[in-house]
């Protein structure tokens, strides 16, 4: 999560109102090494981004282990926090259909990212209609 803030900040720095869709945080949980600096860096994203109009995170896989059910926990808070905020729960909807995952049952296949991408169309489409 920390390597992409620099981003963040640096593409919301002209103050233009942006649609965000936040996919971070797996490899934060399940590439060693683990970031146990997770919980600042993703506080600092939520800094960064409250003031945009609408910010969908998508949740980690959950059965990576604590950080990552910590990540999602993070990211609940934040949605209950900010109306600006949206959750997709892809750490859960990606095990309904197997295809949707690579052999590292991870990251998402072909026809996982199609999804992935309907499903965050999907909910930019609804933050503006808010």
């Amino acid at each position: 999560m920390a390597d992409h803030l620099p981003t963040i900040e640096r593409v919301e720095s002209d103050g233009q109102p942006r649609d965000w869709v936040i996919e971070l945080g797996t490899n934060d949980a399940a590439r060693p090494p683990l970031n146990v600096n997770w919980a600042s860096d993703f506080a600092n994203e939520v800094t960064a981004l409250k003031s945009q109009r609408c910010v969908v995170f998508v949740s980690v896989n959950p059965k990576l282990g604590p950080i990552s059910v910590g990540i999602n926990d993070a990211i609940a808070t934040a949605v209950a926090t900010h109306p600006n905020f949206h959750l997709i729960d892809w750490g859960d909807i990606e095990f309904r259909k197997p295809q949707w995952l690579l052999p590292d049952g991870i990251h998402p296949s072909k026809s996982g990212i199609a999804e992935l991408a309907r499903l965050e169309h999907r909910a930019v489409l609804n933050c503006q209609g808010e």
